[in-house]
């Protein structure tokens, strides 16, 4: 979904556990996977402050009331067909025509 709203490559990373000895630096964590990256995208403080402290400039990516990811999983899981407005319209696609999507 990433690639087609913004033609944009992503990484995939894992989330770590609490145990793991880079826990408290997601930015140090990241940048030892990827190497140097030019830019960071997020809507998350925690993320942006962590990639500023390792000189990564960071693009913000306001929050929306009301909708989350969370929401939108929910509201498909009961068959409710609101989340489609909520989202854009590549995003839609990628999610109708999954395999795991189904009306």
């Amino acid at each position: 979904m990433v690639f087609e709203n913004t033609q944009i490559e992503p990484t995939l990373v894992y989330d770590l556990n609490k145990k793991h000895p880079l826990y408290g630096d997601w930015g140090r964590y990241v940048l030892n996977i990827t190497g140097q990256i030019s830019l960071m995208a997020t809507g998350n403080d925690n993320v942006r402050e962590d990639f500023i402290r390792h000189d990564v400039p960071v693009l913000w990516l306001p929050r929306y009331e009301n909708i989350s990811g969370s929401s939108i999983r929910d509201k498909i899981a009961i068959g409710d067909e609101l989340w489609k407005k909520h989202v854009p319209k590549e995003t839609l696609k990628v999610i109708e025509s999954s395999n795991s999507y189904t009306k």
